[in-house]
């Protein structure tokens, strides 16, 4: 079985000049716990929603109250992205997680431009359903 076979092709994405609000509005809002930073549909970076909460912790232990206004989406980003892309088969994006230690694996093309993301619930929804 292929990553194109269980991952999630709808993602939010956010341009690197994004601001904190923005993104910490888009994932009070919905569902998901990833957000691709791109420009022009190629992919830069990664943030989670675990990466807003940290930069709320940091920027509250520093007294730096003025934060939401100046942080923007590439000074949290995680960089370099680990990816996969569509024919990658799910044990090696499975093994791809765990020895990184990582939740969420951007799909993308040879080009880096953005076909969705495969998250370790993807996976375990598979192993659980599917064999």
């Amino acid at each position: 079985m292929l990553v194109k076979n269980i991952m999630t092709a709808k993602v939010y994405t956010v341009e690197a000049t994004s601001s904190f609000t923005t993104m910490q509005a888009i994932f009070e809002r919905e569902a998901f716990h990833h957000l691709l930073v791109e420009d022009q549909g190629l992919l830069l970076g990664v943030i989670s929603d675990r990466d807003i909460l940290k930069n709320i912790s940091e920027q509250v232990r520093n007294d730096n109250l003025e934060f939401p206004q100046t942080l923007t989406a590439e000074d949290i980003m995680t960089t370099p992205v680990i990816s996969v892309d569509q024919e990658t088969p799910i044990n090696t994006a499975s093994i791809l997680l765990l020895e990184n230690n990582i939740s969420c694996l951007p799909v993308v093309d040879a080009d880096y431009n953005i076909d969705g993301i495969l998250t370790w619930k993807d996976i375990l929804r598979y192993h659980i359903y599917n064999t």
